[in-house]
């Protein structure tokens, strides 16, 4: 994500700016939540309490 905006602001480019949130999107949908799913099968409770004290994007 930074790289996308260090592009962004290094060739000005505008449409950088737009595939930031496309990939916010992608990056969750189809990578975080299916491996939280399958932490959470894995780890059961021991997960939940992890997930309740961390933020999912540090």
């Amino acid at each position: 994500m930074f790289f996308l905006f260090a592009a962004a602001f290094y060739f000005s480019a505008l449409s950088c700016f737009v595939v930031v949130p496309v990939f916010i999107w992608v990056m969750n949908n189809f990578q975080i939540e299916p491996e939280e799913a399958v932490l959470l099968a894995m780890f059961g409770e021991d997960y939940q309490h992890y997930c309740q004290t961390v933020r999912r994007w540090c």
